[in-house]
């Protein structure tokens, strides 16, 4: 579980003010959020896999790998599609790693 200062809040889900990067296996959307710190929020619906705990793999490698960037005082909201298990956990990470290096690019 993140600590409370990195989650983003659930109704911040809902802003429209996202720069969105699609690919196939999710939906990366960012945008600034005036703190020091990145916030991270991630959604694997039951479409993603029927197992709770295969969805929860995906959120936590999701978190994680989105933990190891600068922080950059961002907001990013993965939305992660039912394609992503097809990949392998490090495929996940590169391809999660390299949309969130292309949406900072478009935030600065």
């Amino acid at each position: 579980m993140l600590p409370g200062p990195l989650r983003l809040p659930s109704r911040e889900f809902r802003s429209g003010k996202y720069r969105a990067i699609p690919t196939p296996y999710f939906l990366l959307k960012s945008k600034g959020n005036q703190r020091e710190q990145n916030r991270i929020g991630v959604v694997a619906g039951p479409a993603v896999h029927k197992n709770a705990t295969k969805r929860n793999f995906w959120k936590r490698q999701a978190k994680m790998t989105l933990l190891t960037l600068r922080s950059t005082g961002n907001d990013f909201l993965v939305i992660i599609s039912p394609k992503a298990n097809t990949l392998t956990k490090a495929q996940f990470r590169e391809k999660l790693l390299a949309a969130a290096a292309r949406a900072s690019g478009l935030l600065t």
